[in-house]
Parts: structure tokens; sequence; C-alpha cells
């Protein structure tokens, strides 16, 4: 093994870790706030910031870890987030090869970018299609979700930086 994979292991070690924390932290602690209806969902951030920082391939493998945490932990459909996490972390990136600033700024755009249609697939594969919800919901949600999120980001940015940063080969070598 690599000096250079063997540090990629570790980040990818840290990254599942820390997701997995923020899924435990959301859903037992965080799961008490309620804005709009809605609570916080750390997880579209930590796939927005690794694949706007990290490139495709990270994107998506943080796109399926974090679809899987999801799916797994509090989803209750069956791969719902696993799938639509991996093809909006792929569009992220996409959209990021004509966009070069990765900064928090961006990060939060990143991360409305997935949020939006997220939820709006989810209304219209589990709301729409079953009767249970109207156009309204899904103005309570996305803007709930988001408000209810977006104290907790910077957070969330500065650990994500800080665990690619310590395991990128330039900082290591040195």
């Amino acid at each position: 093994m690599t000096p250079k994979s063997k540090l990629r292991t570790y980040k990818w070690i840290c990254y599942c870790a820390f997701m997995l924390l923020c899924v435990v932290i959301q859903t037992t602690i965080l799961s008490g706030i309620d804005v709009m209806f809605c609570s916080p969902n750390l997880i579209p951030f930590i796939v927005a910031v690794i694949s706007l920082r990290d490139g495709v391939e990270d994107g998506m493998i943080a796109g399926i870890a974090g679809g899987l945490l999801c799916d797994g932990l509090y989803s209750g459909y069956e791969a719902f987030y696993t799938i639509t996490l991996v093809v909006l972390a792929f569009g992220i990136c996409l959209l990021n090869t004509i966009m070069y600033w990765k900064n928090y700024g961006m990060s939060l755009l990143n991360w409305v970018v997935i949020v939006i249609p997220m939820q709006f697939l989810h209304y219209c594969i589990y709301m729409l299609l079953q009767g249970e919800g109207t156009i309204s919901s899904l103005l309570y949600i996305i803007p709930g979700e988001i408000l209810a999120t977006l104290p907790f980001t910077p957070i969330l940015y500065f650990i994500i930086i800080r665990i690619g940063k310590r395991f990128e080969p330039e900082t290591a070598e040195e």
C-alpha cells in the first residue's frame, strides 16, 4: 500500500466515523429541534462539502456513505437517500468544474442545491403519489430543513476541512 493510498484510507475512516457521529447526534439530540416542522439534516451538507473539496470520486463515495447511513438509521424508504445523494453529489462535482471557489459560501450553495431537489423528489415520490401531502407542505419542508441545519454548518465545515487537510499527501510529507 502506497503512502498516498494509506492516507486516503485514513481520511475515509475519519470521514465515515464523523458521518456516523453526526447521524447519531442528529437522531438523538437534534431531533428535538423543530423549525417549521423540520429538524436538522446534517448529512447532505457533509456530502456537499466533501464533493466540493475532494472531487468526483470522493464526492460519490461520500454520497454512498451518507446515503447508506441515512437510509439505514432513519429513512424507512428503500435506498432513497443513497441514490439521491450519489446523483446530487455527482451533479455538484460537475457544477464545480466551472466554479472554482472552494470556500464556505460555495459549500452552502452546494448544500442548497442538494436539499431542494432531494426534498422535491421525496415529495413527488412519497407524498404526491400516495396523496399524503399538498404543495404547501413542500414549501414548509425545504425552508424548514435549511433553517434548522444552517446554524450547524460552520462547525461541520471546519471539521471536514480539518480532516481533509490532515490527510493530504503534501501536508503529510512536510
